[in-house]
């Protein structure tokens, strides 16, 4: 049986950006390491992006109905999700796949600086693309982030406004947010590098929060990159993002509630395989070093409607035909060694599953 996971109210965001600069490199773990004693896996989709049946039983249009039907080729391929996974009438097949994995549930290293204005404009960066939503609820003093504040008020001022365009907390406001989550939920994919310069302070409209906070952002082009060009495989990056949560906010039980890797067609997904068992080594890393991580969460099941971009990134352990009427789901590698690790609790780089041996439900699942 799949285990509930009831957390209240969980703060979930998905973090893009990290300190940029010249990289320090976490040593790669090469031995069998093992997860903590209760430690958690599932898996994740999305209602519209696995569910089709848009209009069954008289549901009438949600937005993203409306839109893909008035307006489809502002998605990549013009698709919609009004049949998607068809997860509406194959749900028996999907709990199959989740006892297949052995889930115990089912969810409907920082670039070191190359200068102090760098490191800065990361900082930045960070506090406005995510702790503008953290700092109100895990930080000892509440409201928003200082940094944050300070910028956009100098920035209004140039821009002639009489006071700050950020609305301010009242006392009574920040005392009432303060604390009010029981863990914080984590949707984290990549890491960007942020750089500050005089190229800079022209590249954005104004007034935006990109102008707000003047930091530009790139990749590297020795980051492995799949299907997805917006995900490259950073995973120091999530050990520095765990680890500053850890020492920022208190040290809070933190739920990875999204991470995953988008692949190109076919069931030798390779590049996921890497993405997974590295992501799940730097959280090791994180763990061993007392950051509170109660589960992880891989993106995701299934392939499935990836919003704008439509079916042209795959992201599940599980392929999709969709030219299949059936919507036929079959478990790639990664599927197999994602049920390797939660059925051994381990992580062992090593492990070459035999895709000949059709998946099957373990006893107790």
């Amino acid at each position: 049986m799949l285990k509930n996971m009831k957390l209240g109210y969980v703060a979930s965001i998905l973090v893009l950006f990290s300190i940029a600069g010249v990289e320090s490199e976490t040593s790669q773990r090469h031995e069998v390491r093992k997860f903590p004693e209760g430690f958690l896996f599932g898996t994740a989709t999305a209602s519209y992006q696995v569910e089709g049946a848009w209009n069954a039983n008289g549901k009438s249009e949600n937005i993203w109905d409306h839109l893909a039907h008035t307006k489809p080729c502002l998605i990549l391929d013009c698709s919609n999700g009004d049949i998607a996974d068809d997860s509406y009438h194959l749900y028996k097949r999907d709990v199959e796949m989740m006892r297949e994995l052995g889930l115990d549930y089912y969810s409907a290293q920082w670039y070191e600086p190359e200068s102090e204005e760098h490191e800065q404009a990361a900082k930045d960066l960070n506090q406005f693309m995510w702790a503008q939503y953290v700092h109100p609820i895990f930080s000892e003093t509440g409201d928003y982030p200082p940094a944050m504040k300070e910028r956009i008020a100098a920035k209004s001022a140039e821009q002639g406004y009489s006071r700050s365009r950020l609305i301010e907390f009242t006392s009574e406001e920040i005392e009432f947010v303060r604390g009010t989550s029981d863990a914080f939920g984590l949707n984290h994919y990549t890491t960007r590098m942020a750089y500050r310069n005089e190229s800079v302070y022209t590249m954005f409209d104004s007034p935006s929060i990109h102008d707000d906070v003047g930091v530009a952002q790139y990749t590297l082009p020795e980051w492995q990159i799949g299907e997805s060009q917006k995900v490259h495989a950073v995973p120091w990056g999530f050990y520095k993002l765990l680890s500053f949560i850890r020492a920022e906010y208190g040290n809070p039980s933190i739920y990875i509630t999204e991470n995953g890797f988008a692949t190109f067609g076919g069931l030798n997904d390779d590049h996921r395989v890497y993405y997974y068992r590295e992501y799940l080594s730097a959280m090791l890393d994180a763990i061993e070093e007392g950051s509170d991580v109660k589960a992880y969460t891989a993106w995701s099941l299934m392939d499935n409607f990836e919003w704008r971009y439509g079916y042209t990134e795959r992201f599940g352990l599980y392929e999709v035909d969709y030219d299949s009427t059936n919507r036929t789901r079959t478990p790639r590698k990664s599927a197999y060694v994602y049920k390797e690790i939660l059925r051994t609790r381990t992580l062992d780089p090593s492990y070459e599953p035999d895709m000949s041996i059709p998946l099957s439900i373990d006893e107790g699942h």
